[in-house]
Formats: structure tokens, sequence, C-alpha cells
């Protein structure tokens, strides 16, 4: 069943264009991220899940920290750009209605 979420981002045009145009999570984020985990569970860590990936931008940011990340979206569109923008050997990408 659609909803207005998977409506939103439905359409290859509008999955390239996300991908382009989206900023990119700065790369402090991410660094506050890790120190935390770093606090709570020193490293390595084994696996993230990017929940509402998109066209990828996190999940490949992510992919440096960890051995293995998931990117979960609810738009086959933003899943397909994801998976051609890069391959990563730690990266795959999952759809889910379930988000």
């Amino acid at each position: 069943m659609a909803t207005a979420y998977t409506e939103l981002f439905t359409g290859t045009a509008i999955a390239e264009a996300y991908r382009k145009f989206r900023p990119t999570c700065p790369k402090e984020v991410i660094q506050r991220i890790t120190e935390f985990l770093n606090c709570k569970n020193p490293g390595p860590w084994d696996l993230a899940i990017d929940v509402g990936c998109g066209a990828g931008q996190s999940t490949r940011i992510l992919s440096e920290h960890f051995e293995t990340v998931i990117g979960c979206d609810v738009s086959r569109d933003q899943l397909q750009e994801a998976k051609k923008t890069e391959t990563l050997r730690n990266v795959r990408y999952d759809f889910s209605m379930e988000l």
C-alpha cells in the first residue's frame, strides 16, 4: 500500500535529482556518532542500518566505520539510484515497507 512518503520519492527522475542535490551528511555528524559509540562500545563495529537511506549518501559514509552497512528505504527508485551510484563491498540496500 502506497503512502504519501513513498509517493513523494517515487520515480527515477526524482530519485536521480535527490541523489544529485541532497546535501551530504557532514563528516562532523558521523564523527559525533562514532565518538558516542566508542564511549558505549569501543570498535570495531559490525553492523549499521541506515533507515530511510534514500540514495545512500549517509550509507556510504557509514561504510568507512562499520564492517557491514545495510541501507533500507520504502522507495525502490531511491534504492536503485543508491545501487548504481557506487558499489562498496560492505554495503547492501534492502527494500522495506516496514519503515
